[in-house]
């Protein structure tokens, strides 16, 4: 009798896991719930449709019908998640609109989960992506990240001694805040008398403002220094997350601004103001030179604001191309009720302080450079703009004295 209660304990324990592991194939209905669901997500919270149709050319409801339409009795999961791709991929990247795949679901998971407790947002965005049904339609157990997962996300260098020096990080995410602080720390103190420090921020696209505030600015500042930002926000998931870090006011209340194209204000519901002040980390900066921050299209989100920062308060000489703009938070996250899948988007239209479009028209490099070759073109212009000086042992046609 014993081992016949064990068999059905283990059998019941079985099937229970089995629900857990897997969703099962979609219905046809499960899938239009899903995609509608996901439309309407869109047209609710999505900041920046007026801006996505005006850098495209496309018509988003004709997009959407496009692909609602190749969903039949017939499709299977595999061919809807393809379809929901497909169409996110419409969007061109335009306010940080995508599906997570399988490995991009696990990386953000492991990420959230380490830094959930430090900020209400990223524990928001925990809260979303951190549950069964998202888990089983990933197959959270059985992804293995590749090797470069350990890569070193900092690196700091000598470009030329005792002249240029240089700093380039792959994210100014939370995880990395710390460690990354020490090594920025011992090395603004060995470079403290360098005339000049280039900071590259090309391909930074996720983080925290943290960051660079603590690791960056506030060690290298005498004085208080301030900054803006400014960003509209529409409709309830949006309105909910962005409340978890800003005040948000009734967009009736927004100021006039130049550079606005009032479609941008079609739909919106609150806007965020925001000032910030950096206080000096100690009476003096450690570094004594300049900086230079190398920005181009692939600049974006906290990197994006950091740029913002140094336009407004002079902290640094932005160099290259024209950023990619950015958002106030890490993107908002949106679980699809049937299968799980996590779409991310920006919860804001983060405006310049004239109130352009930053994701339009981005922050401008004080210094314009256009080249393949960004890296050596601003080494080379730094050269130009910082001579080496002349050897005290040489006369002035470069002959010995």
């Amino acid at each position: 009798m014993k081992k016949i209660v064990k068999w059905i304990m283990m059998a019941c324990l079985t099937l229970m896991c089995t629900a857990c592991d897997d969703n099962g194939p979609l219905t046809y209905e499960q899938m239009l719930e899903d995609y509608d669901y996901l439309w309407t997500t869109i047209q609710e919270n999505y900041a920046m449709m007026n801006v996505a149709q005006r850098m495209t050319g496309k018509n988003f409801l004709a997009v959407k019908d496009h692909y609602r339409n190749k969903i039949t009795e017939d499709t299977t999961t595999q061919q809807f998640d393809s379809y929901v791709s497909l169409f996110l991929n419409e969007f061109e990247g335009i306010g940080k609109m995508e599906k997570l795949n399988a490995v991009s679901y696990k990386r953000l998971y492991e990420k959230l989960k380490d830094s959930a407790s430090m900020t209400n947002s990223l524990n928001y965005l925990y809260d979303v992506i951190n549950n069964g049904k998202s888990k089983s339609y990933y197959d959270f157990e059985e992804i293995e990240l590749s090797d470069e997962d350990a890569e070193k996300n900092l690196i700091t260098s000598v470009v030329e001694k005792d002249r240029i020096a240089y700093i380039k990080m792959s994210d100014m995410d939370q995880n990395s805040m710390k460690e990354d602080g020490k090594t920025l720390k011992k090395f603004f103190k060995e470079i403290k008398n360098y005339p000049v420090c280039v900071i590259d921020l090309r391909g930074v696209t996720s983080g925290v403002e943290q960051y660079w505030i603590e690791n960056i600015v506030a060690p290298n500042i005498s004085e208080k220094t301030s900054y803006e930002t400014l960003a509209l926000v529409k409709g309830g998931l949006a309105k909910e997350y962005m409340s978890t870090e800003y005040q948000l006011l009734e967009i009736r209340k927004l100021a006039s601004l130049p550079a606005l194209q009032l479609k941008d204000l079609e739909g919106m519901t609150d806007y965020v103001k925001s000032s910030k002040t950096i206080a000096p980390a100690a009476k003096k900066a450690v570094f004594k030179g300049d900086f230079y921050v190398m920005i181009d299209g692939s600049t974006a989100d906290s990197a994006e604001r950091f740029a913002m920062f140094c336009k407004q308060s002079g902290f640094a000489t932005l160099v290259g191309d024209y950023s990619g703009g950015g958002s106030s938070l890490e993107p908002l996250l949106i679980k699809l009720p049937n299968s799980g899948m996590i779409i991310r988007m920006s919860a804001d239209h983060h405006l310049n302080l004239d109130g352009a479009s930053n994701a339009e028209y981005g922050t401008a490099p004080d210094i314009r450079i256009e080249s393949e070759n960004l890296y050596g073109a601003v080494m080379a212009k730094l050269r130009e703009l910082y001579p080496a000086p002349v050897e005290e042992n040489q006369d002035d046609t470069g002959g010995n004295a």
